[in-house]
């Protein structure tokens, strides 16, 4: 079975944990998050759950909640398959329908994360009695929807085999000059400041977000991400930066190698050209989407890193959906003496399909190894 987006849900038959989601909801009193991985199989489960709800409780009015409607689509094949009645919306369409007294039995929040920010929030203030979060990343939504029922990590999950590099290079001088002033800026004002920290002071926030831009600007990044490109061209390939003006520096380079690719910055047409197979690169700002899933994607390439452990979750994400035969990689940037080195230590990704590689090694091991293979 299928919906109109084309998924299909009758390829593999549902995880055990999956099996388990209604009775650890129903512990919580029906009110709480189930945190999973990208590619566990959250949608799939939660409509299990909500299969065994409604044969308890009787027909009931059900919506489901999601950040756009890429994510939206995802569950219209599972609603099919066990059979269940359900509404889809946006967080801020479904807050201005509860104003008017639309009020559901059960909420489900696909990235509940997402219910943190002040406006989206609001859809938990009209008391739907009946509420389950899903997030790869759910960080302190527990405190609005209900505490973590269950948690399902990378070990559980079916995904493609999967390699993370972690590649190391060593900044220019100028570059990690400009890096450290704002480390310098920091420093003399938490001496003149000892209780500043980036959550109660915006003043601190902001030179630590100027410290990140100067990380994420660092020219060195586009020769190796070119080289990681060329390396893997011939397949689905994703490459995420985290500024505009970074997506638009690779994209000429690969352009002056003549290397076929398309440019997601805002807007969808570009992405369509990818998701449609018109194009096998695509260079995006930060991750293309959360919800987007194309199985034939074998190569992830992270520019700059990411800013958030959330961001990277989905990165990887977008990366080990599974499809027969498959083998996927994903290359994440760290530069040398700056924090990049804290998406290291943040990724519970499974320990031993994860490697730490300096540029030059991994090079010289390449240029090897494609000596070997002519």
């Amino acid at each position: 079975m299928s919906g109109k987006n084309g998924l299909s849900v009758k390829d593999s038959d549902p995880y055990g944990w999956q099996s388990n989601i209604y009775k650890n909801w129903s512990n919580v009193g029906f009110c709480g998050v189930l945190e999973a991985k990208p590619s566990a199989g959250k949608t799939r489960g939660a409509c299990i759950a909500l299969r065994s709800y409604v044969d308890v409780f009787g027909p009931s009015k059900i919506l489901i909640v999601a950040p756009n409607n890429t994510i939206l689509n995802q569950w219209e094949p599972y609603i099919l398959e066990y059979e269940l009645d359900a509404e889809y919306s946006t967080y801020l369409t479904a807050v201005k329908e509860m104003s008017r007294g639309n009020i559901p039995d059960v909420l489900i929040l696909d990235e509940c994360h997402s219910c943190l920010a002040p406006e989206w929030g609001k859809v938990l203030n009209y008391g739907v009695p009946h509420v389950m979060g899903l997030s790869g990343t759910p960080g302190e939504s527990y405190r609005r929807v209900g505490p973590i029922f269950m948690s399902i990590g990378w070990d559980e999950i079916n995904i493609a085999p999967t390699t993370i590099h972690y590649i190391t290079f060593t900044p220019t001088d100028e570059e990690l000059e400009k890096y450290n002033y704002w480390s310098d800026r920091a420093d003399a004002y938490k001496k003149e400041h000892p209780n500043a920290n980036i959550k109660n002071d915006i003043y601190l926030a902001n030179i630590y977000f100027r410290r990140r831009g100067a990380a994420h600007r660092m020219p060195s990044r586009l020769p190796i991400a070119l080289a990681l490109i060329k390396h893997h061209l011939g397949e689905r390939m994703m490459v995420f930066c985290e500024l505009t003006k970074q997506v638009k520096d690779l994209s000429k380079l690969l352009t002056k190698y003549k290397i076929d690719h398309c440019v997601h910055i805002t807007g969808k047409q570009e992405l369509d050209k990818f998701r449609d197979g018109e194009k096998d690169i695509i260079l995006s700002v930060k991750m293309v989407s959360e919800g987007f899933s194309d199985t034939n994607i074998t190569c992830g390439i992270v520019v700059s890193s990411a800013t958030s452990e959330k961001s990277h979750v989905q990165e990887i994400g977008r990366i080990i959906r599974p499809k027969e035969g498959k083998k996927a990689n994903i290359y994440a940037l760290v530069a040398n003496g700056t924090t990049d080195d804290r998406m290291i230590k943040n990724n519970d990704f499974t320990k031993k399909d994860k490697v730490i590689l300096e540029w030059k090694e991994w090079k010289t091991y390449i240029e090897a190894q494609t000596q070997y293979n002519q």
